[in-house]
């Protein structure tokens, strides 16, 4: 069993690469505040927006007015809340505190409230309730093994497959942080525990179809989902099936001891699901570096049984080698080698 009350080295990763997009001008510094607290004031009437109301610590003492990136989810509402310093600026680093209302849109009811990094809960369930109390939760990252584009309305935004797992065993629905960059955008994917919380240590799948807002274009190139990181959305476009690759974890490299020589891989793995379906093997060779991918077509609509099933093979490399230095990929594995 795991409790969930320990500083994770990756969720500090990947929570350092949700904030590092650009401010709008390069004369400027982006700094968030420490949200300390977080309520609920909700208007009289049926269809009045959420007002929430934050509070806590900024580290600097300049007056600058405050800006807000929002996106809704199925699950959450995610906040980037942030001030722009011009360099230079006659600020001092001193802790103070700070207090700020912002209004939601008028149909959000949101379960689970991103502001910058942090996660809050809303304690009876109903946000709109005037008893509605926010706990602030502990966030841990999903591995993400692949990540694909579905054609999605011409008038959404993207619509991404998620394939991945989760270390604990604890069933929380995904939440998801959208944070924009110079050249695309980050996607942060997590579950969100209590930190007392004790769950099962178990890998628990997770297979998610996540709609990106309509302000984001599939044109754009989406630079990473966690530490998965993407090469441009239009490229990524599946139709009858998806490529599941298998992940692999261990490669030994074995030589022939004829002329010319002939290198073969013993390959170890899994697959991240149970389905069956047959295993291919793509090789492509440019220089000293082989690439090779192991994967399986798998219907976009069938469900699979969320069960890792090992993965072993040999693979003989085509062509022959010379001596010399050689870098060889077997999906995420990558290791050098010298003959």
């Amino acid at each position: 069993m795991i409790k969930l009350n320990l500083v994770l080295g990756a969720i500090m990763l990947i929570l350092g690469l949700l904030d590092i997009a650009p401010p709008d001008d390069a004369t400027t510094r982006r700094v968030a505040p420490t949200i300390e607290k977080l309520e609920v004031a909700a208007g009289a009437e049926p269809n009045a927006p959420l007002v929430l109301e934050l509070s806590g610590i900024q580290r600097h003492s300049c007056q600058v007015k405050w800006r807000t990136r929002i996106t809704y989810f199925p699950q959450n509402v995610d906040i980037h809340l942030y001030q722009e310093i011009r360099e230079g600026a006659p600020c001092a680093d001193a802790e103070t505190a700070f207090q700020h209302a912002l209004a939601l849109d008028s149909k959000a009811n949101p379960p689970t409230i991103i502001v910058n990094d942090q996660v809050w809960l809303g304690e009876p369930g109903d946000a709109r309730s005037q008893s509605a109390r926010y706990i602030e939760l502990t966030l841990l990252p999903v591995t993400i093994d692949e990540v694909r584009l579905l054609e999605a309305d011409e008038s959404a935004g993207a619509r991404l497959r998620i394939q991945g797992w989760q270390a604990v065993g604890c069933a929380t629905p995904e939440i998801y942080s959208l944070r924009h960059a110079a050249a695309g955008a980050m996607l942060g994917v997590f579950n969100a525990i209590d930190a007392d919380t004790v769950c099962a240590a178990l890998a628990v799948s997770v297979d998610d179809i996540i709609d990106l807002p309509a302000t984001f274009s599939p044109t754009d190139t989406l630079l990473s989902v966690n530490a998965f990181r993407l090469e441009a959305l239009e490229e990524q476009m599946v139709n009858d099936s998806d490529k599941v690759l298998t992940n692999i974890f261990r490669v030994d490299v074995n030589f022939s001891e004829s002329r010319p020589l002939r290198i073969s891989l013993d390959v170890q793995g899994e697959h991240p699901d149970g389905c069956e379906y047959p295993v291919l093997v793509e090789q492509r060779r440019q220089g000293g570096t082989i690439d090779i991918e192991v994967y399986r077509n798998v219907p976009a609509d069938v469900v699979c049984p969320m069960i890792l099933k090992p993965y072993r093979d040999t693979i003989s490399l085509e062509g022959a080698f010379e001596p010399g230095d050689y870098t060889i990929n077997v999906n995420s594995h990558s290791q050098a080698v010298r003959i």
